[in-house]
């Protein structure tokens, strides 16, 4: 996703508006993802030492809460994620040299 936002950022100037959109949400993905990953490794984190967070309970209602916002995260990568990748990535990668020729020139 971070190739894939870079190369947005490379190609925008052929076709700013809609490139400069699509890096954004493509920044906003990996967001998303960032902080879903965040929350896996605190759930691994929180089981692997449930003493140091303050017991059992504690750390089971952390675990329901960072549950929770995972799956409302995971919703919304994926909703993005479609959105994103709608377009088959042959046709995806003509548009895109399509792009780069007109800002070669």
């Amino acid at each position: 996703m971070k190739y894939h936002r870079d190369h947005c950022r490379l190609i925008r100037l052929a076709w700013e508006g809609p490139l400069d959109a699509r890096r954004k949400e493509s920044h906003r993905l990996t967001d998303l993802l960032g902080e879903h990953h965040d929350l896996a490794e605190l759930h691994q984190l929180l089981l692997s030492r449930p003493g140091s967070f303050g017991g059992r309970e504690a750390v089971r209602v952390a675990l329901e809460r960072a549950g929770e916002r995972r799956a409302a995260l995971e919703l919304e990568a994926f909703r993005l994620g479609r959105k994103l990748y709608a377009e088959a990535p042959k046709r995806l990668a003509r548009r895109f040299q399509t792009f780069w020729r007109l800002a070669s020139r």
